[in-house]
């Protein structure tokens, strides 16, 4: 992200506030993807993939496509940016709209790793894609 340095202060208080623990992988290139791919999921045993900033690398349908295929093998969800990560197979892209944060859930990927959606944004979800 080209903002990390003021998005990760914010990404680490609201992950300790939550008990979450957060990894960050940066790539830069497309040969970083898997590599960084297997450390979270290998070293660091992650529970679910966030992608914060869909632009460079990430943007890349060879990446987006990759990630994807190999999250859905490990039974892990991916919360991407947007409609074209929803439409691929992620589970769900987050956004922040006018009425506050937006869903757009792939229904088939969001129940096949049991995700559920809290009551409090069901009716800011949309439901993208069946596949």
């Amino acid at each position: 992200s080209v903002n990390r340095e003021d998005l990760m202060p914010q990404v680490q208080r609201a992950g300790a506030s939550t008990s979450i623990k957060v990894f960050l992988a940066e790539v830069s290139n497309l040969k970083d993807v898997a590599p960084q791919f297997r450390t979270l999921v290998r070293q660091h045993d992650v529970q679910a993939i966030w992608i914060v900033d869909a632009s460079g690398v990430i943007s890349n349908s060879v990446a987006r496509s990759f990630l994807i295929e190999n999250a859905t093998k490990k039974n892990l969800p991916i919360f991407a940016t947007g409609d074209d990560w929803v439409s691929e197979g992620a589970s769900v892209a987050v956004q922040k709209g006018e009425a506050g944060i937006q869903l757009r859930v792939n229904r088939a990927a969001a129940e096949a790793m049991s995700l559920q959606i809290p009551e409090k944004y069901i009716e800011r979800t949309e439901y993208l894609a069946a596949n």
